[in-house]
């Protein structure tokens, strides 16, 4: 039936592809990302889909009988550059065009990286794509205004506050949403999205760092990517929760140096973690 092929190689790895933005290859999951971030910004969540369509394009002309196309590995650096720009820059069709083009070199690159990289390339193509597109859309695209920072972050609003930055949003109900998400597919990965992103709140104010720099999540929910990402991985717990320090260290660094955080310190923290931290277990 023509349905199933639509439904298989269409609909289903463009929705794991939301999901795998917390590594759960899952469309129920990807779905309700989907529509938090559609909820909280529409034009955002618009970019995000031009490049998420630009990233399943290629991914379907070059990759779809490959397991990483149907579970949404190939899409969803997309889907995040996409969110990038879009929560940047002013929303026009000119952005979208671009993005849906930028989501298409994420698979180009995904692809590259896969073959030479000796470790998981995770959310790099995301980081580089918009690193170079940001720049290059500048001189096209306005700037959005930067919001506000929230005043303070406490225990009750860190989870919502972390966990709602992965989807490039500060409102609380977005964080809840996102840990909802991730419960339907996994009970550990969103137990250990919880713990990250308490935990992350809880070593900036143990370091003594700005508040400034930790509310609205700004330096821990690069903390619950890694913990996801470490989870599926089979990581023992301690290299989770020694990964979640070095996350947030990492990220007051960069922010430090002015660099655009995007997920580099989940990156690097993960990539710290596999080489020097302990063994995996079997897979989650």
């Amino acid at each position: 039936m023509p349905a199933r092929p639509l439904l298989d190689d269409g609909l289903l790895p463009l929705l794991r592809g939301y999901g795998q933005i917390l590594f759960q290859p899952s469309a129920a999951t990807g779905g309700l990302f989907a529509l938090a971030a559609l909820l909280s910004a529409p034009t955002a969540f618009g970019v995000s889909l031009g490049a998420a369509i630009g990233a399943w394009c290629a991914g379907w002309w070059f990759l779809r009988s490959q397991a990483f196309f149907s579970d949404g590995t190939a899409i969803f650096n997309a889907a995040l550059a996409g969110l990038a720009l879009g929560s940047f820059l002013e929303f026009s069709p000119l952005l979208v065009l671009i993005a849906t083009g930028v989501g298409a070199l994420t698979v180009w690159l995904l692809v590259v990286l896969r073959s030479i990289l000796p470790l998981p390339v995770y959310t790099v193509p995301y980081i580089a794509m918009t690193w170079i597109a940001l720049p290059f859309c500048t001189g096209f695209v306005g700037i959005m205004e930067a919001p506000a920072l929230a005043a303070n972050t406490g225990f009750l609003t860190a989870p919502g506050a972390n966990s709602a930055q992965v989807l490039f949003s500060t409102e609380q109900w977005v964080g809840l949403a996102v840990i909802l998400a991730v419960l339907v597919h996994s009970r550990g990965a969103a137990l250990w999205v919880l713990v990250a992103a308490i935990g992350s709140w809880l070593i900036a104010l143990g370091l003594g760092l700005p508040d400034s720099q930790f509310a609205d999540g700004l330096l821990g929910y690069n903390a619950l990517i890694l913990a996801s990402a470490l989870h599926a991985r089979g990581t023992r717990p301690g290299g989770i929760l020694l990964g979640i320090a070095v996350s947030v260290i990492l990220s007051y660094g960069l922010l430090e140096l002015q660099v655009t955080l995007l997920s580099l310190p989940f990156v690097l923290s993960a990539w710290l973690i596999i080489i020097f931290g302990p063994k995996p277990t079997s897979a989650a």
